[in-house]
């Protein structure tokens, strides 16, 4: 499995969002590349993660789970970096 911390991002835009278009305003990205990315991230998954028609995007019951476990890895990532930084001097 190759997913990247990106399309974790990305995914999380777009099932926040339900909209390829409003992610993708968000992400600074162009809709075409983040349904490229969304695709790959699929595709690695090996689960289809958004039902997508012409109207509306949702997430599958396969997206929900997946989204919540994204969220929960970013942010346990984000706590790692925070106690990896060294720690300022303490004052003797």
């Amino acid at each position: 499995m190759d997913v990247t911390l990106k399309q974790l991002h990305y995914f999380i835009a777009v099932a926040e969002e339900l909209s390829f278009t409003r992610a993708a305003l968000r992400l600074h990205l162009s809709q075409p590349s983040l349904s490229v990315q969304i695709r790959r991230l699929e595709r690695d998954v090996g689960a289809t993660l958004l039902t997508r028609t012409s109207r509306s995007v949702e997430l599958t019951a396969a997206g929900r789970g997946f989204y919540e476990d994204a969220r929960r890895l970013l942010a346990d990532l984000v706590r790692a970096r925070e106690r990896a930084r060294p720690q300022t001097e303490r004052p003797t």
